[in-house]
């Protein structure tokens, strides 16, 4: 491993004074090209640090130079099957992370001198890995709502990445298959991406439409591979509002909503597919359902209502009919 401490020439080199450039020999595609890794500069109260984040992992000393052996000795234990982790998983509460590698058609969470746990289906593992760590006390148990957030590992600095959706579908019965997926942005924000069906997928930037182009690639990646029966069973869950406004520019509003004496969820159509959207409040996010005409979308909604506890029966989220109000032109 060869490492280089690189004075930032940039205006942020106050923010961000030195880079760490990293190579790793290894044979492994994962780790052919360097790392850039941004020491950030800090003042805490009487204190200032240098400051880095290794794939979740905070390390902070008094020089930029004390932290270069630091860091190279987290890079090693961070690898497994030569390869860094695709994704973290992070407890809410302790901030406790737990790396997850992607080989092949496997999503493997590991826990240090602990057990693995391995699945086709990130959303599984991140079941079974929760499911021990409740066990153990790791994780504070239900009602408490402790849960493990997922973030992307940026390739180029190392640095954690937050989704801006979550492609997901739920299992209707006991065999069926559940799928979940956090979608990230291109680490040179040219468009979005996300792991499906042992294979990334990837949709550029246009102006919104990439959100619903790659719930398509996916859903039919998923189908192809026996995962998924019903391209419309794949939803859109949280996405963020910027995206939203992009994406809402080029959906006709329908005359129609659902509703329910707790929520409203506003229907769209995009194409052949009808949508509803559902805006949480709590996390200013909008999650979306589709369905191939009113009463297989309502009840498609109805049935994740339900589950959710929003609703008390199917038949409490009803379909009315309204006024149509102009697209917003995006900022």
């Amino acid at each position: 491993m060869q490492l280089a401490l690189i004075e930032n020439s940039e205006s942020d080199n106050h923010l961000i004074p030195f880079y760490l450039r990293i190579e790793v020999a290894a044979l492994s595609p994962d780790l052919q090209t360097p790392f850039f890794i941004p020491i950030r500069y800090q003042h805490f109260r009487d204190r200032s640090i240098y400051r880095v984040e290794i794939c979740g992992i905070p390390l902070e000393a008094r020089t930029a130079a004390d932290l270069v052996p630091r860091i190279e000795k987290i890079i090693p234990s961070l690898l497994r099957g030569a390869r860094l982790p695709s994704y973290i998983f992070i407890a809410r509460h302790s901030r406790r992370i737990y790396p997850v590698y992607t080989f092949g058609s496997e999503v493997i969470a590991a826990i240090t001198g602990g057990p693995l746990f391995r699945h086709i289906e990130l959303a599984k593992v991140r079941e079974y890995l929760a499911d021990y760590l409740y066990q153990t006390g790791e994780l504070w148990p239900p009602p408490t709502h402790d849960r493990l957030h997922v973030r992307g590992v940026d390739r180029l600095t190392l640095g954690l990445i937050r989704p801006v959706f979550y492609l997901k579908k739920r299992a209707q019965f006991a065999t069926d298959n559940e799928f979940w997926a956090p979608v990230f942005p291109e680490v040179d924000g040219s468009g979005l991406y996300t792991y499906a069906a042992s294979a990334k997928r990837a949709a550029p930037n246009n102006q919104g439409q990439e959100v619903l182009q790659l719930r398509s690639m996916v859903a039919q990646a998923l189908i192809a591979d026996h995962r998924l029966s019903q391209g419309d069973d794949l939803r859109t869950d949280r996405l963020m509002p910027d995206l939203w406004l992009q994406l809402r520019t080029h959906l006709i509003d329908c005359s129609a909503q659902f509703s329910s004496p707790r929520l409203e969820l506003k229907l769209y159509q995009a194409d052949q597919t009808l949508i509803a959207m559902e805006y949480r409040r709590d996390e200013d996010r909008y999650s979306l359902y589709f369905g191939r005409d009113v009463e297989d979308l309502r009840f498609r909604a109805a049935t994740d209502l339900l589950r959710r506890g929003l609703i008390p029966h199917p038949e409490a989220l009803n379909c009315q009919e309204t006024t149509v109000e102009p697209a917003p032109m995006p900022s």
